[in-house]
């Protein structure tokens, strides 16, 4: 019997605040046993570097919620996770440096 490898991508939005500099990153489900900063950095460090938004950048995280007949998503109030993005991972840095070449 064969397995089946099943990949659950967490889909996240991008909010980046100049006036402070903040990041606050929407999540649409629950980040379950991925760490927070992971999936910050995973999910902002591209919109950082393209902006060139020096680090450390606090961060929000915040979950969508469905919300009225439509079931639209709207950002809920609460906040799940806040920090301090220090790093980028490696990935990120080595795209940009290649993209600020050319």
């Amino acid at each position: 019997m064969g397995e089946i490898v099943v990949m659950i991508a967490l889909a996240a939005s991008v909010l980046l605040s100049y006036d402070p500099v903040e990041v606050v990153v929407y999540l649409d489900g629950s980040p379950g046993a991925t760490p927070v900063n992971a999936i910050v950095a995973d999910a902002a460090c591209p919109y950082l570097a393209a902006e060139q938004v020096p680090l450390p950048v606090p961060y929000t995280v915040r979950m969508f919620q469905r919300s009225g007949e439509s079931q639209r998503y709207v950002p809920a109030d609460s906040v799940i996770a806040q920090g301090l993005l220090s790093r980028c991972p490696a990935a990120t840095d080595q795209r940009t440096q290649g993209a600020a070449r050319e």
